[in-house]
């Protein structure tokens, strides 16, 4: 948690239905679930910024139903 900058508070979401829009994902349950995955693989270490975020959306929302 400390070398996350959490120890106070829980993370925030860096993904969110805005960055599904621009990477062109209609809103809908679908995008609900990629903000949900997009959140975990945050907190696995997946990326830690927004651009990462984008790349994540790129490479990975494909294979979310």
């Amino acid at each position: 948690a400390a070398s996350m900058a959490i120890v106070d508070a829980a993370p925030a979401a860096i993904i969110m239905g805005r960055h599904c829009i621009a990477a062109r994902i209609a809103p809908g349950p679908r995008m609900g679930r990629i903000v949900k995955a997009a959140f975990e693989a945050q907190i696995d270490g997946a990326f830690e910024d927004e651009a990462g975020g984008m790349a994540w959306i790129a490479e990975h929302a494909a294979e979310i139903e």
